[in-house]
């Protein structure tokens, strides 16, 4: 029984679309079945957008198919309001699409970049996220027990995502994948490009190295020796990730340059590392990390995203 005012996300599903030319970017919807579970009529729902990482687009809205005006909050920078042209009753439903857009950095930007064979999504910062509404004890925004992601990328690509891929079709000149998201992948990721491939491991680390070119025996045995090493610095700072054999995708930045996240200070500190240092490698998701292989190869180092 409801203490407050609140909604439930019934029905979710994200699709991402990469489009490499003429220029690279990366189309996002959301779509949102949603029901007032709440004690009164909502006038309002307030939308966390993507964040600064991102370079975004013009976001639009519907409700119910009809374009919906947004505000900005004032309050926090990132928020805007929907507002409704009409207040939404209890029990009733409707349905919200969210669309956006991200673009490479452009110079002088520390904005995620990516290049037109090559792109990838952290899991954080970069899909939409429904907040309660206003008032005491609300209620909405968790995503339901299981949702689709579905991810459009030209063909020839390597695609890895968070969830389980349940499906995967070509259309046209494009490879769909569909990823069912359960309440254990909490954050969803896309990585994705043009990659070689070559398989690593010593049997309880399995890596999928993904390369814009291939790689020789002698810097794969490096990037072996050095993953092991970042691994049991990653399993020292978070938690051995289990007795089972692990797999882990090492992908090559698609741009350096807007790959990794910048360090301020007091965030330096918290993860015990220089700001100054060059970072050659980082955690995209639980089981996926970017690196840097401009000046061959890394020494890689334990640094996850803030978000992990």
């Amino acid at each position: 029984m409801a203490l407050g005012p609140g909604f439930r996300i019934e029905k979710q599903e994200i699709r991402v679309r990469f489009v490499g030319k003429p220029e690279p970017r990366i189309q996002v919807a959301a779509d949102y079945h949603l029901k007032n579970t709440g004690i009164r009529p909502l006038e309002e729902l307030e939308l966390r957008l993507p964040g600064r990482r991102f370079r975004s687009g013009e976001l639009r809205a519907t409700w119910d198919a009809k374009p919906i005006t947004l505000a900005p909050d004032p309050g926090t920078p990132r928020d805007v309001v929907i507002k409704l042209a009409e207040p939404w009753k209890v029990s009733s439903r409707h349905r919200l699409r969210l669309t956006t857009e991200f673009l490479p950095a452009q110079g002088g930007e520390t904005s995620l970049s990516f290049s037109s064979e090559a792109f990838f999504l952290p899991a954080s910062g970069w899909s939409f996220e429904l907040l309660p509404p206003a008032g005491l004890f609300p209620t909405g925004g968790a995503p339901p027990k299981q949702w689709n992601l579905l991810v459009a990328v030209p063909q020839g690509f390597q695609i890895h995502t968070s969830g389980t891929q349940k499906k995967s079709v070509r259309k046209g000149e494009e490879k769909v994948v569909l990823a069912e998201q359960r309440i254990r992948d909490p954050y969803p990721f896309v990585l994705a490009g043009r990659y070689s491939i070559a398989d690593i491991g010593n049997g309880n680390e399995n890596v999928h190295l993904w390369t814009a070119k291939q790689q020789d025996a002698a810097k794969l045995r490096e990037l072996s020796e050095g993953l092991a090493h970042v691994m049991a610095g990653y399993d020292a700072a978070f938690g051995e990730r289990g007795k089972t054999p692990s797999q882990t995708w090492i992908a090559e930045c698609p741009v350096v340059a807007g790959c990794f996240t910048n360090l301020n200070p007091l965030r330096a500190r918290l993860l015990a590392q220089d700001e100054n240092e060059q970072t050659t490698a980082e955690m995209i998701s639980q089981d996926a990390m970017v690196v840097d292989l401009s000046e061959g190869t890394p020494t890689l180092v334990t640094q996850p995203a803030p978000s992990l």
